[in-house]
């Protein structure tokens, strides 16, 4: 605590975008060892070095202007079956594999027996199936003769490697004698035993993983030279986590990435879930087909939206930046291929294509994030979830009352400020959802020399035609807006979603924490919420239907309109839209129905979304 408080005063001042030396360090890594040298990093502790050059390589990526390419890493999942019973060991398993871990380390040696965790071992090869990678660590628990009853028992189960298990390192040499199961370093490369960096320091042939933990070895450069020394005697390193913050989580994702760009291996970096869940909350967000490790702070109900979906196990590096326009200060969450907040450049020269992803009333951005994870496999194009005004972190520049938003013009003012933020890049395609969908297709009708080569509706209407039915609608509007200002929140969501159009929302399994996560976060500080509710109401905004059937006669921006069949109001709407276009000849229009699903479709199956809407944006 003491070098972190002398080095945050030493570096608080310095003008890293103006040093030479961080210039040359944009592109290579051996430079920023360079860096680190001048300010006599090495007298540091591991863990401190490793903080600094995460601080310092933060802020070179802050400043580069290119989005990152690099996939997201594979992880494993942890579990410990002592002291559990056959039960809970079969519910553990299956609960990683659940959530989307296609590798799992078991914990051995903190039991007398071997052959008990022998038959652990089994039973979880049992439970997963033979498709799940499986990895023992015994943290040198065993003698050479525990170990070998182990290796004995469990010969059969297919274990890619145990990790440290003898209380004698020195005796792996002798092990493959005795077993073929390959053999995984971890702790002697911490105590020094075997130093891969060494070729005379005779790591054991029966080893064929290393496991390197960067906060104890000294950081990335350490770390990555390790693993070039590594891969150069044929084996693999494996990165691994010493139960750092969700922040040092992040740059161990990024370390990952950088050592195994080939993505072969999994790494050993998913400990979040060891910390408290008030903690966990404040930069990790759970998404069911993999997790998302922010620099912001994330909302609690993404961690827990799909934790019944499987997935691929994955990270994915994400960070959030304020961008200003004329009237909104938006809150843009940045997916990757992540881009930081430089890249928004006010002359639109940043030559970027990217994909803007606009939530509904009473959401946010993460509620998007999960539909951003399964673009970013599609799409090799960053993804960008925004906040509107009110929620999340976006926020109004004046007072509604100021600024004499009324009707049509709050509609107008959004359309038009989310034209002006994709100005910042070369061209843009949005992903609208329910209210987010009617503001992208206002702004595509408002701006048709736009730089928005896409459009697509995720379950957003055209406005109403009837006036009278106009009436009615902002009636009830207005109804609803005095609940959310009179009710708590919980009791508001709860009638907010008990209506026909959430039916297929409701059955989902984790509907009832979805709901009470969201009762819990959502705030209103600002008391714009209801004023939205009532301005944005489709009873006040324009009809769209026509327009769009004129916008799109010509070819140019493409323009997607998507339903739930579920979701029988929206599904006959774009049914009947589609029979419209065919008869004003529209060219540039076209209409989908998923089946299966309903009207908040990117929560309760993102992956087929992600799919019809990277088909028209490609």
């Amino acid at each position: 605590m003491e070098q972190s408080s002398s080095l945050a005063r030493f570096v608080e001042g310095s003008h890293f975008s103006e040093s030479p030396t961080m210039m040359a360090l944009e592109k290579r890594i051996p430079a920023l060892n360079d860096f680190l040298q001048d300010l006599g990093i090495e007298a540091l502790y591991p863990s401190v070095t490793c903080g600094m050059e995460a601080a310092i390589w933060e802020a070179l990526s802050s400043n580069e202007m290119e989005a990152s390419t690099r996939p997201p890493t594979k992880v494993s999942g942890l579990l410990d079956p002592s002291e559990k019973s056959k039960v809970e060991i079969r519910d553990m398993a299956a609960s990683l594999v659940n959530d989307g871990y296609q590798c799992i380390k078991v914990k051995a040696g903190r039991v007398e027996d071997p052959l008990e965790d022998a038959k652990n071992v089994m039973l979880i090869r049992e439970t997963v199936g033979n498709n799940i990678i499986l990895r023992v660590d015994a943290n040198q628990s065993w003698t050479m003769e525990q170990a070998l009853i182990f290796a004995q028992t469990a010969k059969d189960v297919g274990i890619q490697y145990i990790e440290e298990p003898l209380k004698d390192p020195w005796e792996m040499h002798s092990w493959s004698t005795f077993s073929t199961i390959p053999l995984a370093i971890d702790e002697s490369v911490d105590q020094g035993l075997f130093n891969p960096l060494d070729p005379s320091c005779g790591i054991p042939s029966s080893v064929k993983f290393v496991v390197l933990k960067p906060s104890l070895l000294g950081g990335m450069t350490k770390t990555v030279e390790l693993c070039d020394a590594i891969r150069s005697c044929g084996r693999h390193p494996v990165i691994s986590s010493s139960f750092e913050s969700p922040i040092g989580l992040l740059h161990l994702s990024k370390i990952s990435s950088i050592v195994d760009t080939n993505r072969k291996l999994h790494h050993g970096i998913a400990t979040e879930s060891w910390f408290a869940e008030d903690f966990s909350q404040l930069a990790i967000t759970r998404l069911g087909q993999g997790r998302a490790i922010m620099s912001s702070v994330a909302l609690s109900f993404s961690k827990k939206l799909m934790s019944g979906s499987k997935s691929d196990g994955v990270i994915i590096p994400t960070c959030s930046s304020v961008v200003s326009t004329s009237n909104i200060e938006w809150n843009v969450m940045q997916v990757y291929p992540h881009i930081h907040s430089q890249a928004f450049a006010k002359d639109g020269s940043s030559g970027m294509d990217v994909v803007l992803l606009l939530h509904g009333m009473f959401g946010s951005g993460n509620e998007m994030a999960y539909l951003a994870l399964e673009l970013s496999k599609c799409l090799k194009l960053p993804i960008l979830c925004l906040d509107l005004p009110g929620h999340g972190g976006s926020r109004w520049k004046n007072t509604v009352d100021d600024m004499g938003q009324h009707g049509f013009q709050m509609m107008d003012t959004l359309a038009d400020s989310l034209v002006e933020l994709a100005g910042n890049f070369r061209s843009c395609s949005i992903i609208g959802y329910s209210l987010g969908a009617r503001i992208a297709l206002l702004s595509s009708l408002r701006h048709p020399s736009a730089n928005l080569t896409s459009v697509i509706s995720i379950s957003g209407g055209l406005g109403i035609q009837d006036v009278g039915q106009q009436a009615d609608r902002f009636k009830r509007d207005c109804e609803i807006a005095a609940a959310f200002d009179s009710l708590d929140r919980s009791a508001f969501f709860r009638m907010w979603y008990d209506v026909s159009l959430w039916d297929s929302l409701r059955d989902q399994c984790w509907f009832d924490e979805y709901i009470k996560e969201k009762a819990s976060s959502t705030s209103d500080p600002e008391n714009v919420l209801s004023d939205m509710l009532r301005e944005c109401s489709p009873g006040r905004t324009s009809y769209m239907k026509d327009d769009l059937l004129d916008a799109t006669k010509h070819p140019g921006r493409k323009i997607l309109m998507v339903a739930g069949s579920d979701d029988t109001k929206y599904t006959a709407m774009v049914q009947e839209l589609e029979q419209d276009a065919i008869t004003a000849g529209s060219v540039s229009l076209s209409v989908s129905i998923l089946e299966d699903v309903g009207h908040a479709m990117h929560l309760e199956n993102p992956s087929r979304v992600a799919t019809i809407c990277s088909n028209i944006i490609i």
